[in-house]
């Protein structure tokens, strides 16, 4: 599970992925609540033990990263706005060897750079090349696996821009110094031996221990994507047109009013959270619509006119 900032800069996308399937739950959290869920097929379906391992997203909210043990290392282009996913990537192979067997991932802070671990390996992979699969360079382990009895778990990036990585053993709750410390990534935009990963370093306060996982932090410094059709927070009328638009009733139940002080020519869209076309309608001074129909949630509406976009914001249907 990850949560990812809405490209409105405020409401928060809540993402899972159903067991023994290839779909992902999309949920929206905002003021008004929960809604959801929206859900797509997309990607390999994740049976077995595909469920054991974790999602990452990029620092600008991009792309998702989706490692499962089974085999899978799944990547995405995220759309914040729709909150829709795309340009499907398997870089895993369940039929490959116990190397191939994902558990941890990361994005370096430039987001050039995916990390990946096995329980005995880290590789990078660069997001920058022509054939991102080919790309993938061992950094930690051997085929042998990692020295001893060390298993590699998960990846967090800090505010530092380094990547902490959690360590445990075979042995599970053995009080040893790999869990009470963790590994770290210092240079993570660095392809190769430079990113310069340091095993067993970061001493944990108070002898605290960590066995495979990390906190699920989600970038809380996202911020909105500025102008764009769900920029539902931020949007404001054009001053170029220098005239009030007034929607009401909002919530709304069975007719949304819309109202200009201006006579130009206008046109009303109305979408849902994933930014499919619901209803649209051509006006002048004013107009309504019927909603009616639609049912409760979220909404988006967008006003444009010879200029362009005028006006966008949000609607939600009791």
């Amino acid at each position: 599970m990850i949560g990812i900032k809405h490209a409105n800069g405020r409401d928060w996308w809540v993402i899972t992925h159903q067991y023994n399937s290839n779909s992902f739950y999309y949920y929206i959290i905002s003021p008004f609540g929960i809604n959801g869920p929206i859900i797509q097929a997309i990607g390999d379906s994740v049976t077995a033990d595909g469920y054991a391992g974790q999602m990452a997203v990029n620092e600008d909210g991009t792309k998702i990263v989706f490692a499962g043990v089974n085999g899978h290392l799944q990547l995405y282009d995220f759309d914040r706005c729709s909150g829709l996913l795309s340009n499907f990537l398997q870089l895993g192979n369940p039929q490959d060897s116990v190397h191939d067997s994902y558990y941890g991932c990361s994005f370096s802070p430039e987001g050039t750079i995916l990390y990946a671990s096995t329980p005995d390996s880290l590789f990078q992979f660069d997001l920058t090349a022509a054939n991102i699969k080919a790309s993938k360079t061992l950094i930690a382990g051997c085929p042998g696996g990692m020295p001893g009895d060390i298993l590699i778990g998960q990846h967090q990036i800090s505010p530092d821009s380094k990547i902490y990585i959690a360590l445990s053993s075979h042995s599970l709750f053995s009080c040893d110094s790999l869990v009470t410390h963790l590994s770290v990534i210092n240079n993570p935009d660095i392809l190769g031996i430079g990113c310069n990963f340091s095993p067993i370093s970061f001493p944990l306060i108070n002898c605290s221990e960590v066995y495979f996982g990390l906190p699920n932090m989600p970038n809380y410094n996202l911020s909105s994507l500025v102008g764009s059709v769900c920029d539902t927070v931020t949007a404001v009328e054009d001053i170029r047109n220098n005239y009030s638009i007034n929607i009401f009733p909002n919530p709304v139940t069975n007719q949304l009013n819309i109202k200009t002080s201006n006579v130009q020519l206008s046109e009303i869209t109305l979408y849902d959270i994933a930014s499919r076309k619901l209803l649209q309608q051509t006006f002048s001074s004013s107009t309504s619509l019927n909603t009616s129909q639609l049912a409760k949630g979220i909404y988006l509406y967008q006003i444009t006119n010879k200029n362009g976009i005028v006006k966008t914001g949000k609607v939600v249907k009791e």
